[in-house]
Parts: C-alpha cells; structure tokens; sequence
C-alpha cells in the first residue's frame, strides 16, 4: 500500500499546474502590450486615440477618416458643375442690346416741312417745216435784155406755192397754199398756252390731338422705362406711321432701331395713340406719312 502511495504521489505532482509561472507570464504580457500601446499613442492622431478600444469597423471610424477626402471630392464636383452651368448659359445666351431708360425730358419731336412742288415749264413750240416756194414775179416791167428776171419752169410751179421768193423745200400737200401760211406756220397748228398753275390753300401735317406737348404726356405716361441703360447713354428710335383719312394709325415701320426690346416698346405705344388729326391739301383730308423719332436718355441714380 505504501509503495502504492508513494507511486501515485509524483502523478498528482505533474498534474497541478505551476501558478508562479503562470503569474509571471502574464505579467510580462501585460507590460509589453501596455507599452506597445504607448508608442502607439505617441504616432497616433486625435482620431486613433479617441477610438482606442473601440470597434473601428463599425463605420463611425470610417466616415470619420476619410472625411477630408469626400469634402475635398463634393467641392470639386460643384466647382465644375457650377463652371460647366455658366458656360452653357453664357454660349446659348443671346447678345443682349442695351435698354434706354426714359426720362421725363427725353423726347424730341422734329417737324418736317413738304416739299412743294414747282410748275413744269412749258415746252417750248416747234418751229414749223419750211414748205417749197418758187418766186413769182408780180410786177412786170420792161428792162433791158441783160436785166431780165429768169422765170421758173411751168412744172415748178404745180409742184410749189406761189411766193415773192424761190425758196428750197418739200412740196406742199396744197398748191393752193399762200406763201403767208407758210411763213406763219400754214395749217400747223398754234402752240397751246400752259395754263397757270392753280393757287392751292394751306397745307397742314397730320397732328396729335391738343398738339406736341399732349403727345409728349402721352409718351411719358404710357412708355415703360428700361432699368440697365447706362446713365448719360442715348438711344435713339425712329418710327415712322400712316396717318390716314380719319386719322386713324397704320403701317408703322421702324426707320431706325434702338435695340429689338425698345422697338417693339415704341410700336406698343404708337398703336395705343388715340386718333389723329389727318393731314390736310387744299382743304381736303389726305392721307399722310408721319416721321417721329423719340430719344432715350439713361439717367444717373
């Protein structure tokens, strides 16, 4: 029994583990991980410290580190979008004209006078076609042989006018004829007298109801002013408009543009004019062409 004893006791020594050992061990383990921590720390940034012991695969660690690259990536995109917008709008932007800006002394009204027309001047007669004549002697007297007049040929005188004096043309239609006729012309009809030029009343343009200065208050009251007109900057429009019988406006032209927006500006006033007084000739209403320029001025603030 005692043998036995004595051979089971060194079995239950080798089974009884060696508690210093394992104490030591694990204080070295303790140490050598508290001072790779330390150095850890020391090459570490606020964000490694802050999730020391933490899980860093969670996402909050993730978001967090790469931050400056995401902000960095959103401020280039919007740069470059922004860039790209701006381009786009400025190329497919048409070229815009300057707007005048009215003020309240900015209209100028020119008057223009009609010409008048001058008479035609008559023209002046034709003279009239010389007609054949053959000289006839009417007085006969007796002279000597070398102081004879040569009569004409009894053929010449059928085919000429009877005269005081040969002279060379064509035949006359009438042998009949006087030489009288011939040097006043014959049958040729006299010359028509011009008549005198007719004595016309006075003249008067096509008029805005209660003259230039209503038209002008018209203008002010009813233009619309433009904003971006450069201050001291003129514009100038000019329209053009028939005034008809009734004094109704029609046909208006732009005879000289200020820019696309203040044309139609213009022409959306005009059409609103109330009727005019028609042009007069003679006493009678006709109608008429009527010229209005109006000047645009771009005040300071």
């Amino acid at each position: 029994m005692d043998s036995i004893a004595n051979h089971q006791q060194p079995t239950s020594n080798i089974h009884q583990p060696n508690t210093k050992n394992m104490e030591f061990s694990y204080l070295r383990i303790s140490i050598k991980s508290i001072a790779m921590t330390n150095a850890e720390i020391l090459k570490a940034d606020m964000l490694d410290i802050i999730f020391e012991h933490r899980n860093k695969n969670y996402g909050a660690y993730a978001l967090r580190r790469n931050y400056n690259n995401r902000l960095l990536k959103a401020m280039v995109t919007t740069f470059l979008g922004a860039g790209l917008f701006f381009t786009l709008t400025s190329l497919g932007k048409e070229e815009s004209t300057a707007t005048p800006t009215w003020s309240r002394d900015s209209i100028i009204i020119k008057t223009y006078e009609l010409p008048k027309e001058k008479p035609k001047e008559p023209e002046p007669p034709k003279p009239a076609e010389q007609v054949k004549q053959i000289k006839s002697v009417s007085n006969i007297q007796i002279v000597p042989d070398d102081s004879l007049t040569d009569m004409p040929d009894l053929d010449m005188l059928d085919a000429a006018v009877v005269s005081d004096k040969t002279i060379d043309g064509k035949e006359p239609a009438d042998p009949n004829q006087k030489a009288g006729d011939a040097i006043t012309g014959g049958t040729v009809p006299a010359p028509d007298v011009p008549e005198k030029p007719r004595e016309f009343g006075p003249s008067f343009a096509p008029s805005f109801p209660g003259g230039t200065e209503s038209m002008m208050n018209f203008l002010r009251k009813h233009l619309r002013t433009p904003e971006d007109l450069e201050p001291g900057t003129q514009v100038t429009v000019m329209i053009k408009f028939l005034v008809d019988l009734d004094g109704r406006i029609s046909q208006w032209e732009i005879v000289k543009s200020g820019g696309q927006e203040l044309d139609q500006e213009v022409i959306r006033v005009v059409r609103k004019m109330p009727a005019w007084n028609p042009g007069k000739q003679n006493g009678q209403s006709i109608s008429m062409y009527f010229t209005q320029p109006v000047t645009f001025i771009g005040l300071e603030d």
